[in-house]
């Protein structure tokens, strides 16, 4: 089963952060290895096949990305603070990061959006009189076309927070419960392995759509830890819970995490993906071996232009 790798193997390992489709096997996966070298990869899950794409040499903030419903369009937010104005949040067609629209911004709050139900509307979280500069900006080059899809504010007060509301709103739009919040967060201290710590965790819980009667489970995933030192900054675990709350499966650290449409469960880590299957029976419910899907931890950064399909709406 699912074993947490020591220290010493997993502290320089890519970091791999997943956004799926909500109607369709598509799936984009963020390569994250060095900080600021990030690689856009096409997953189809119908057959775990991967179409490695770009490499963006700017921090791409996985937690604020989405992909449209029928993922053929991806919308991120990104830093480059060695020129001006820093920050932006764009829209491309994966597995590629050249922008079709693009919004600047100049600072970290807030920053990428949310596709809608259908896919016709994006939620910008900028501030909300901001959400047609990067129409107007585009309209200035030669070809321009306009995106097929309503630029909107994400709320009132877009442009604020972190990762949060973009990726709470997320997970919620693709059927994560928050089952517990997190206390504030206290400093810990020079001498702790992490920089901040909540009393208790948050935790975010998904069933299988397929689950019944005695098989009901859900995949949780906690995290009451941020900032590890020469590691992660968003420290989190998973595990496997029946309808009573119970752990029966422990999977453990991960990068990311979520459930398949058929309620496999997916996870990242040390810059590995895996898929894991169980037996549907309401009288019993074991899980299958682990399955490696892929180990993306050897990629080198490379130039890549994208083709002219991948430059047009």
């Amino acid at each position: 089963m699912a074993k947490i790798v020591s220290t010493a193997q997993w502290k320089d390992t890519a970091r791999i952060y997943a956004l799926l489709a909500p109607n369709s096997r598509k799936a984009v996966l963020l390569r994250r290895g060095p900080s600021n070298h990030v690689r856009m990869i096409s997953w189809d899950r119908g057959n775990d096949l991967f179409t490695p794409g770009q490499w963006l040499k700017h921090r791409v903030y996985e937690r604020r990305c989405d992909l449209s419903p029928d993922g053929r369009y991806f919308i991120y937010f990104a830093a480059n603070y060695a020129k001006i104005p820093g920050t932006y949040s764009a829209v491309s067609k994966p597995p590629f990061f050249t922008a079709l629209s693009i919004w600047f911004k100049g600072d970290a709050w807030g920053g990428g959006g949310l596709f809608s139900h259908n896919g016709r509307k994006i939620y910008l979280n900028h501030r909300p009189h901001c959400h047609h500069e990067g129409i107007d900006q585009m309209a200035q080059g030669e070809g321009f076309k306009a995106p097929p899809i309503n630029i909107a504010p994400l709320h009132e007060h877009s442009g604020c927070g972190e990762d949060d509301p973009i990726r709470f709103y997320r997970m919620k739009r693709d059927g994560w419960t928050l089952v517990a919040k997190g206390s504030q967060s206290k400093w810990l201290g020079s001498s702790s392995p992490y920089n901040f710590a909540q009393r208790k965790p948050t935790i975010y819980q998904k069933r299988p759509k397929a689950a019944i009667g005695l098989a009901q489970w859900s995949l949780r995933l906690s995290s009451k830890y941020t900032g590890e030192r020469q590691g992660r900054w968003n420290v989190e675990e998973a595990c496997i819970a029946n309808v009573w709350g119970k752990t029966v499966f422990e999977i453990g650290r991960v990068d990311w995490c979520d459930l398949d449409h058929n309620g496999d469960i997916l996870w990242a880590w040390a810059g590995k993906l895996w898929r894991m299957s169980y037996r549907r029976d309401p009288r019993a419910f074991k899980l299958a071996q682990p399955k490696l899907l892929g180990d993306f931890n050897d990629m080198v950064f490379q130039k890549m232009k994208a083709p002219s399909e991948a430059r047009n709406w």
